[in-house]
């Protein structure tokens, strides 16, 4: 989420999460010849294949929902900090701002992925149910409480991993949904709660 998105060019710093970086790179070079033909393939695909756009934000959503998780963030924080200390270095200032980056860096690229490659608008997806329930969302072993962000008309799919339990229907922002052997496939168009309703034994 850094320097994967450099932006040299810029003269404004702005806030430490609001740098261009590579996105400027991948438009710069529309006026700029580039002897990197890989710059100019990635952003002729995002430009002009629908197919390849839609392609690459699901590798974002994947990654950003599933993989850099903030709870993945904060323990890869703690180590480096955990480390520092055991150096005897205690000014932690630098942590802070990594965590101001880290907290505020992923809206911001869903910002520019919109302005450059004109990414639909991002909306958040909350799975919610008892405590102890056991979800596989969009392929990842999760839990209740799940909270992902999705482009418009994306699709979330959700599936209890409970062979006790019975899905009788899904509330999605209130409304019923039928459950098909516990599973829910659901296309994200606003900002959606989604939350299981179980059969009685």
């Amino acid at each position: 989420m850094d320097h994967s998105f450099r932006n040299k060019y810029e003269k404004d710093l702005k806030n430490i999460w609001e740098q261009e970086r590579v996105f400027d790179v991948l438009m710069y070079h529309r006026k700029n010849k580039t002897n990197d033909p890989r710059i100019t393939l990635f952003r002729r695909l995002m430009n002009e294949d629908p197919r390849f756009r839609k392609y690459f934000e699901g590798l974002f959503m994947d990654a950003m929902n599933h993989r850099i998780t903030p709870d993945f963030l904060n323990s890869r924080v703690k180590y480096y900090e955990n480390t520092a200390l055991s150096f005897g270095f205690f000014d932690m200032e630098y942590i802070n701002r990594i965590r101001l980056f880290l907290d505020n860096r992923p809206a911001f690229i869903r910002k520019l992925m919109k302005k450059y490659f004109n990414s639909p608008e991002s909306y958040h997806c909350i799975v919610k149910g008892p405590d102890n329930i056991e979800y596989e969302i969009d392929g990842y072993p999760t839990t209740s409480g799940y909270k992902g962000w999705y482009f418009k008309g994306s699709q979330i799919s959700i599936k209890v991993n409970d062979d006790q339990k019975t899905v009788s229907h899904w509330l999605v922002n209130g409304k019923k949904i039928e459950s098909f052997n516990n599973k829910l496939i659901y296309p994200v168009v606003t900002e959606t709660i989604i939350k299981p309703v179980f059969k009685h034994s």
